[in-house]
């Protein structure tokens, strides 16, 4: 019997993702004031698994893109794992999908885990294909009030490159949910 009323990401060999890809809604533009600061978008991993990238889809092009790094951060915070290949290329040149390889596999227990990303500097925001683009204040208006649990946020600013670690408490909501599988 099947878990769900339509597709999870086991049903096309994914580990998790944000949202299905089917569900695509159209596009997520990042603007240029969110570069330095630290992207967040929480997913939930059904079941133990080992994760080795981050695979996304441009919609459109950056322009003036550098030090664009994607993570993953555990609930707590913590960098757990890391693509240390500047992806500024991709975000730049092609509207296409992308995989971000994370330096070394991660083994991922069951349970919420954070996508993180930076863009270190940008002249022209890059777009993601998405399944919403939401809107920051839903989630305090649902009865969310930990910034903690906000499911899309940001943390920081003027940062170069992935941090270590954030404090959950300091996180603040964002909108947009661009379409992330992780595999």
């Amino acid at each position: 019997i099947h878990p769900a009323a339509e597709l999870i990401p086991a049903d096309i060999g994914a580990l998790a993702w944000t949202g299905s890809p089917a569900r695509n809604t159209g596009s997520m533009a990042i603007a240029t004031n969110r570069a330095g600061l630290l992207l967040l978008w929480t997913l939930r991993i059904p079941v133990p698994c080992t994760i080795s990238s981050i695979n996304y889809a441009i919609s459109a092009s950056a322009a003036g893109i550098s030090n664009t790094f994607f993570g993953l951060f555990s609930m707590a915070g913590t960098l757990v794992a890391q693509c240390t290949t500047d992806q500024s290329t991709n975000f730049a040149a092609s509207v296409n999908t992308h995989a971000a390889a994370l330096s070394t596999p991660y083994a991922a227990a069951a349970g919420p885990i954070r996508v993180g990303l930076v863009i270190g500097a940008m002249s022209g925001g890059p777009s993601f294909s998405a399944v919403g683009t939401g809107n920051a204040s839903i989630f305090s208006n649902l009865g969310v009030g930990s910034a903690a649990n906000f499911p899309v946020a940001s943390v920081q600013s003027g940062l170069p490159a992935l941090p270590g670690s954030f404090t959950p408490s300091s996180l603040a909501a964002a909108a947009g949910l661009p379409v992330l599988v992780l595999n």
